[in-house]
């Protein structure tokens, strides 16, 4: 199957960076792979703090409840999320360009 196609679906809809190790690029792989692992981690322990400062006060009603998650912490949370969807972008117009690279020297060889 073709590289180009291949490998910007699997940076898209598996997980970043695996498009890249399907292109023989292993060392950006892996480097995206890591970065998806720590921006995961990251905003996974940003969500538990808001989850634990929110279940630490029981007289929150509905309103204050989103004042709170719209307050100081969502900031890192929203940036964790900018990160993640450039690094995913990144990735699959990355795969798609080297994939479709490799492609056309396999046709030349040929």
């Amino acid at each position: 199957m073709k590289k180009s196609i291949i490998s910007p679906i699997c940076s898209a809809l598996v997980v970043p960076g695996l498009g890249q190790i399907l292109n023989q690029e292993i060392k950006k792989g892996i480097i995206l792979l890591a970065i998806v692992f720590v921006l995961i981690i990251s905003g996974t322990v940003t969500l538990t703090i808001i989850i634990n400062s929110l279940l630490n006060n029981p007289y929150l009603d509905s309103a204050s409840i989103i004042e709170h998650i719209y307050g100081e912490n969502s900031t890192s949370l929203r940036i964790i999320a900018a990160i993640s969807f450039i690094v995913w972008i990144y990735s699959i117009i990355d795969a798609f360009v080297q994939g479709f690279k490799l492609d056309r020297k396999e046709r030349e060889t040929s």
